[in-house]
């Protein structure tokens, strides 16, 4: 006996023996536009992984190119002032301390906000180094002491005169 299925009118589909064959096919759905919906979606989220790893990887490439030329080896620069001497000639000396990766050079110094040093000091990695600046500082006077490398690291305090 050969099990015949009954078919559409309009086209020559046979038809689901029952309910549950339709819901297994997928609703009544043709297979093949169902699987190029699913191609379609996995093609999308290729699409969209993709382009997030582009705009991750460009950020992490220009951070990079950041930190090699330079620019970035400021962070590894770390200095504090250690010292501050109120000189009986009203001279200041600051003695500053490299505790960071790299050697520091000072540029310039600033007591409450002007240039009163300028120049270029070497302070190697754990040394100290002091420099003596005029600004004909007042007994009992606090005075904000800034110093500033060539790579634009500041370190700065307040200190008051005796």
């Amino acid at each position: 006996m050969v099990d015949r299925m009954a078919t559409s009118a309009l086209n020559d589909r046979p038809l689901p023996r029952c309910r549950r064959d339709a819901v297994r096919d997928g609703g009544g759905l043709p297979r093949r536009r169902r699987g190029i919906s699913d191609l379609i979606s996995h093609i999308l989220m290729l699409m969209v992984v993709v382009t997030a790893a582009s705009v991750v990887f460009a950020f992490v490439n220009r951070y990079v190119d950041i930190y090699r030329q330079g620019i970035g080896a400021g962070l590894k620069e770390r200095l504090a002032i250690e010292d501050v001497w109120f000189k009986d000639d009203r001279t200041i000396a600051v003695t500053v301390y490299n505790y960071g990766m790299i050697d520091a050079e000072v540029i310039a110094v600033f007591v409450d906000g002007s240039v009163v040093w300028e120049g270029e000091e070497e302070v190697k990695v754990g040394d100290h180094k002091t420099l003596t600046v005029g600004s004909g500082w007042t007994s009992g006077e606090t005075y904000s002491i800034r110093m500033l490398t060539d790579r634009g690291t500041t370190v700065e305090g307040d200190y008051s005169a005796p």
